[in-house]
């Protein structure tokens, strides 16, 4: 794995390498025609779930830190106390403004927050019952469950572009039954369900990674230093590790070492790469961050940008913290038991088909979890009548930062009681 981190037309790399890549910048017609579509997709979204609202959850006061807590914590955004999609606007509207000064391509939360609004256009301008019922849900829904409304809202409206009928069918919470999400063209249900963004020991592994970047930055601050740090390493991590890393990490920073650092009785890797003095003003219109191969959890890149009279943007005290782990693999269980559940919410009188979206920080994990998930969930299909198909999805960042799409595995069940329609597409792609 490489570590390249590219300002402007400058490029530092920490070791040697055999290929860089270069993620592509926005000519400044293109940056500014882009700029407005997302401009006029967040006022859309904004206005869609209502400014007042907005405004309120902005306002929300974050619980009270110590001094201790605020030191360790300066690096890291806390904003736990926001409504997550209210998160999401506010990192969207400030990379928005840096992408107008900077011609910089959009943001995954610009990207993210216009694939939003794109799918709740297309349901309200075809006046989708529900629609309003599932915009409270989202305001009302807690991380988890919200994202999951959300999915719903792109699988319905990826169905509505492509033609069909979509109904979103009304809960039954109270008469204690369970239902499906969605009807199509008035013959085929949907259930969808949304993984949790992390497996047991993802989480773990990011709590992990988040107090290794937390104890580094502080120190960076104190030293007046700045860095990019890469850390791979071979095992989800233990406490013991976190402690061995971050020991490493002080050590090397005090010394202001560069370079790549291996330790393989623990399985660790450390790349550092300098990227500045304190306060050090570097000229630069994009900071473009690229490996080679995808990183499980990233901190920054993060500094401070500044455009002055002469027209020229500057970048100073710029940090980046990206972590690694090979061995994440609990996810199949998970997807296998969604299987199980969704089951017990269809009819079991017309075709069905269960929407299952991996939700994979880990992208380089990705396609070996396919190959273990994809022959369990065949298994299963194998031996019920009840689910006509299986469609897995993972949303992706195109090469070109320009769109978020999704990769797709359609899994058919030929065991199926009610099969779909020959002539029944599957949307290739969500809005």
């Amino acid at each position: 794995m490489v570590p390249v981190f590219i300002l402007g037309n400058q490029i530092m790399v920490s070791i040697a390498v055999n290929k860089v890549f270069l993620m592509p910048k926005s000519s400044a017609s293109v940056a500014r025609e882009s700029y407005q579509q997302h401009l006029e997709s967040l006022d859309y979204l904004k206005k869609i779930l209502d400014e007042e609202w907005i405004s309120k959850q902005s306002q929300t006061k974050p619980p009270k830190l110590n001094r201790k807590q605020i030191d360790n914590m300066s690096f890291l955004r806390i904003g736990t106390h926001k409504h997550p999609l209210v998160l999401l606007i506010e990192d969207a509207e400030r990379d928005l403004e840096s992408m107008l000064t900077t011609n910089a391509s959009p943001t995954e939360a610009i990207l993210k927050a216009s694939k939003i609004a794109e799918s709740l256009r297309i349901l309200t301008d075809n006046g989708i019952a529900r629609v309003a019922e599932k915009i409270e849900s989202i305001k009302n829904a807690t991380d988890d469950t919200y994202q999951k409304t959300i999915y719903e809202i792109e699988v319905g409206a990826a169905y509505l572009k492509k033609g069909h009928k979509v109904e979103f069918v009304a809960t039954q919470h109270k008469a204690g039954k369970r239902t499906f999400d969605l009807l199509v063209d008035c013959a085929i249900e949907l259930e969808c369900k949304k993984k949790d963004r992390a497996s047991n020991s993802g989480k773990r592994n990011k709590d992990y990674w988040t107090t290794i970047a937390t104890r580094a930055n502080k120190l960076m601050t104190y030293l007046g230093l700045n860095y990019m740090i890469i850390i791979k390493t071979l095992l989800n991590l233990e406490e013991e590790d976190m402690e061995f890393i971050s020991k490493k990490l002080d050590e090397l920073i005090r010394a202001k070492k560069e370079g790549s650092f291996s330790y393989l009785e623990k399985g660790v890797s450390i790349f550092l790469t300098r990227t500045g003095e304190k306060d050090q003003d570097i000229e630069a219109t994009e900071l473009e961050f690229r490996t080679s191969e995808p990183l499980d959890f990233t901190i920054g890149p993060k500094g401070e940008l500044m455009k002055r009279d002469d027209g020229k943007t500057y970048w100073r005290n710029t940090r980046f913290f990206g972590f690694k782990t090979s061995h994440l693999r609990d996810r199949a269980g998970s997807v296998i038991d969604s299987i199980a559940d969704a089951s017990g919410q269809f009819s079991g009188t017309r075709p069905a088909i269960i929407y299952i979206d991996l939700n994979i920080f880990m992208a380089s994990d990705l396609e070996k979890d396919l190959q273990v998930i994809i022959p369990m969930i065949m298994a299963i299909l194998a031996k019920t009548t009840s689910i006509a198909a299986v469609v897995i999805t993972n949303e992706v960042l195109t090469e070109d930062r320009q769109k978020i799409t999704f990769i797709k595995r359609i899994l058919i069940n030929e065991n199926a009681k009610h099969r779909l329609p020959e002539s029944f597409g599957i949307p290739e792609d969500l809005p």
